[in-house]
């Protein structure tokens, strides 16, 4: 039942998960196993009265007779031979501590009842054995469990006093006895789940996994001799066969000796300090005019606890509004910058729109030539497939449309198959655009090319690949040069998947609860954090790969109008840009014009008297943007570093409605322009 209850909520989107240890004995006070409401005058007037037999007596009833409260003897299973004690202060027993109560009470000639209450008396830390094995190995085959000990600092010092062995042995034992002797999951499994499933729960992304940058906290062990020690009795006994242990780059344990290295220091998690919470911490500039936009992020930040986000505002081509939220990074606490750079996804479309219509105007392209007369790629056919004619009549401007013929809905998105195409070619993964382009046309189309609108990241890809070869340069190269440097944007460039990739100082870290496998030859199919291996973004240039400040995707937006001092088009290119498309793509089943459309990289509604709002949401594990250009010559980004919440699947798509109404709140447009400043 908790095994469905949490996959319930994760699928909800609920960031839910579990950890255990490898006992099917918990540890707790032995007062635990009475019913709460005897404590309602404390513990100590407890205690001092169950000296009274007709108390022991209906204590006992309740412990008996029920399991509709928390009542660890019936979770045991109504055996005292079941429950371990350990430390107590009562001298009777404590020389028999490690042992389980009934053989204690019958060591010193007593009534296990009586030991009971004499050991609730004297306070006593007991280990109930209230788990099945059954059920540990099924938990452990869970992608969302992560492994602790459940313990402070352990005891140790050669005390007699027995604590639970989970604090000296729960990793050892999880290793030995439960991957290496039973099989119950893989040894790769197990260590991931022991470490990066784990710290990616707590958002310390520096930690869990071995990569260029990282802490370097390192585990050396022998796994055929590592055997865990560790008893009830003597619950203080080292492991055999850990030979080192690193922490920051130190060694703290060198062939099983401990050395006098102390180089590690306390984790703490994004929410010790309120007043550091990343809706507390902001940077930019704002004006008093616009407090609406700053007091809507700030909550917004708050509501959905969103590590970092940067959001830029633009008024007549004038930069009015730039601040910056939360962290880069929250384990190094490095707030979001002017500067930071953000994965923008599907923001990416636009960018490439406007480096076709750029060839459009320097008469190297028509929108209307066929895509595979640029591009003479050779198909690669499964067993019995044959090339789809239908293919050869694709266009640029379908394409730029989503009209190409491609729906993700009816069969996949090519650009999220990284593996199985580069296995189709004998490749190592992931797949480049090309193996990815040469498996595509040996597949089928999912509908007539342009016949209806369906979202389609491959048909961008295709553009991209035009543009290098009408350019000789490669996308980004070509892109960088024709668009953004007329532009002055100078920073914005294509990411990288794997963490080393960052670009550092300036790149964000991206938040995920989720895990995925890896889609890289080095590590295939191992789990990792969904942003950082679960997909080849590079191969993602021209649909989904750039990385930007929310700043330079201003400076963008604004090059768009038609009043702009930096025009990055010409008119005629601007009104073909925003061109409702024919058929189906913009019109209803009665030819009607539908109230959205998808133009030349763009999403359109005409808002009042044909006056249309244009925008792009974009979307990846750990990211979510939006870029909208309003009717009213408003421009709005927000870019963020963890795609949504339990309350919001897509921060972009959630902050849409409330940028519209903080504007809506602004009496008074200040005439500054803040791009120079950054």
């Amino acid at each position: 039942m908790a095994i469905a209850r949490i996959k319930a909520a994760r699928s909800a989107g609920q960031q839910v998960t579990a950890d255990i240890y490898p006992y099917i004995n918990n540890g707790l006070g032995i007062a635990a196993f009475i019913h709460p409401r005897h404590f309602s005058r404390g513990r100590d007037s407890l205690r001092k009265r169950l000296g009274n037999a007709d108390l022991r007596k209906q204590i006992r009833r309740e412990m008996e007779g029920s399991g509709k409260w928390e009542n660890w003897y019936w979770h045991t299973g109504s055996d005292w031979s079941k429950v371990v004690v350990g430390s107590t202060t009562d001298s009777r027993y404590a020389k028999l501590a490690g042992r389980d109560l009934a053989a204690i009470a019958k060591s010193v000639g007593e009534d296990p009842w009586d030991t009971f209450f004499n050991l609730v008396t004297s306070g006593a830390f007991v280990m109930s054995e209230t788990m099945t094995e059954a059920n540990k190995m099924r938990l452990m085959r869970e992608e969302f469990i992560s492994f602790c000990t459940d313990v402070g600092p352990a005891a140790g010092g050669g005390s007699r006093i027995a604590f639970h062995p989970r604090g000296y042995g729960s990793f050892p034992r999880l290793l030995a006895r439960y991957v290496r002797d039973q099989g119950v999951i893989s040894l790769e499994r197990a260590i991931a789940q022991a470490s990066a499933v784990a710290t990616n729960e707590i958002m310390a992304y520096d930690r869990g996994r071995i990569a260029l940058g990282l802490s370097a906290d390192v585990i050396i062990f022998d796994y055929e001799q590592l055997t865990e020690r560790a008893t009830f009795a003597k619950s203080d006994q080292l492991s055999d066969g850990m030979r080192y242990v690193i922490v920051n780059g130190e060694t703290v344990l060198n062939e099983g000796e401990i050395t006098r290295n102390r180089p590690g220091h306390v984790l703490r998690g994004p929410g010790r300090r309120p007043e550091s919470a990343p809706s507390k911490v902001s940077t930019g500039q704002s004006t008093a005019e616009l407090q609406a936009f700053d007091g809507m992020m700030t909550a917004f930040m708050k509501e959905h606890h969103i590590p970092g986000a940067s959001l830029a505002v633009t008024d007549g081509g004038r930069l009015v509004f730039a601040k910056e939220y939360g962290y880069a990074d929250v384990t190094a606490r490095e707030p979001v910058k002017p500067t930071s750079l953000f994965r923008i996804a599907s923001i990416s479309k636009p960018i490439t729109a406007v480096a076709i219509l750029k060839l459009v105007e320097q008469k190297k392209l028509s929108l209307d030539d066929r895509v595979f007369d640029i591009l003479k790629v050779d198909p690669h056919f499964e067993e019995g497939a044959k090339f789809d004619e239908r293919q050869r009549e694709i266009t640029i401007r379908q394409l730029l449309q989503h009209r190409g013929g491609w729906d993700r809905s009816e069969s996949f998105d090519a650009m999220f198959q990284s593996v199985r195409f580069a296995r189709a070619l004998d490749v190592d993964p992931p797949a480049a655009p090309e193996h990815i382009i040469r498996c595509m046309l040996g597949l089928p189309l999912d509908f007539d090319p342009g016949e209806r609108y369906a979202y389609s990241n491959y048909g961008y890809c295709l553009l991209g690949r035009v543009i290098e070869k009408l350019t000789g340069k490669s996308y980004e190269e070509s892109v960088r040069s024709q668009v953004l440097k007329p532009l002055g944007i100078t920073a914005m460039r294509i990411g990288k998947s794997r963490m080393e990739g960052r670009h550092l100082p300036d790149e964000v870290r991206y938040y995920d609860p989720n895990l995925s496998t890896s889609v890289f030859a080095k590590d295939l199919g191992r789990p990792l954090p969904e942003p950082y291996g679960g997909w080849y973004l590079e191969a993602m240039d021209a649909h989904g790969a750039w990385i930007a400040s929310a700043v330079d995707l201003a400076r963008f937006a604004c090059a768009l109008e038609t009043s702009a001092k930096r025009a990055i088009l010409s008119e005629q290119s601007l009104a073909t840009m925003h061109e409702r498309p024919p058929g189906r793509a913009g019109h209803d089943e009665q030819g009607e014009p539908t109230d959205t459309y998808y133009s030349l990289g763009w999403m359109n509604r005409d808002v009042v008297g044909g006056r249309l709002s244009r925008w792009h949401t974009g979307s990846l594990g750990g990211t979510a943007t939006i870029l909208i250009r309003r009717h009213d010559g408003k421009n709005f980004i927000a870019l963020f570093n963890a795609r949504g919440s339990a309350k919001a699947s897509h921060f972009g798509s959630a902050i849409d409605p409330l940028l519209h109404r903080a504007a809506d709140e602004v009496t008074n447009w200040p005439e500054v322009d803040l791009f120079d400043e950054f």
